[in-house]
């Protein structure tokens, strides 16, 4: 069923509502309000305002993107006044440029990653394992080669006299 069938008519309805009204000016029915508060929006950051909260948190930009969920490109856009933060990244910022509510403790950076730690790992890594990687893709040349001989390009074609060959 749908709810226009659920429903009485209108016009019982619109009974109802008047006896209602009657009733509360006969005292006889109290009806109650209430007041809902928003908050307010989060106000606008120019750029300076970000990369001061930013440096007031002692990150990089590609950290603080990783804290907003943003790309490092957006914050870049940010601090070069290009883009503003709008939405839950702006109640973001307003609640990191607070210091009653964010404790402001740096991690430590995780070890760097060298190229001969990678080779080591490689290395040490099962035969089996490597024969399971997926090989490189081959490139346009030697595809087209395999099909058999490719057709001169335009320059190819064109003798050095500027005739066409």
């Amino acid at each position: 069923m749908s709810d226009r069938e659920k429903r009485p008519p209108l016009s019982e309805r619109l009974k109802r509502a008047e006896q209602q009204v009657d009733d509360w000016r006969a005292g006889k029915v109290q009806f109650y309000s209430r007041t809902v508060v928003f908050q307010d929006p989060p106000p606008d950051y120019a750029a300076p305002e970000i990369k001061r909260i930013r440096e007031a948190l002692n990150m990089s930009q590609a950290e603080f993107a990783t804290l907003l969920n943003v790309s490092k490109r957006t914050v870049e856009s940010w601090e070069h006044g290009l883009r503003t933060p709008q939405g839950g990244h702006a109640r973001l910022l307003e609640l990191y440029s607070r210091p009653d509510v964010v404790e402001r403790r740096r991690l430590p950076a995780p070890p760097p990653r060298s190229r001969a730690a990678a080779e080591a790992r490689a290395a040490a890594a099962p035969a089996a394992d490597r024969a399971q990687q997926r090989p490189r893709k081959a490139s346009a040349r030697r595809v087209a080669s395999a099909e058999g001989p490719r057709p001169p390009t335009l320059t190819e074609s064109i003798d050095k006299k500027g005739k066409k060959a």
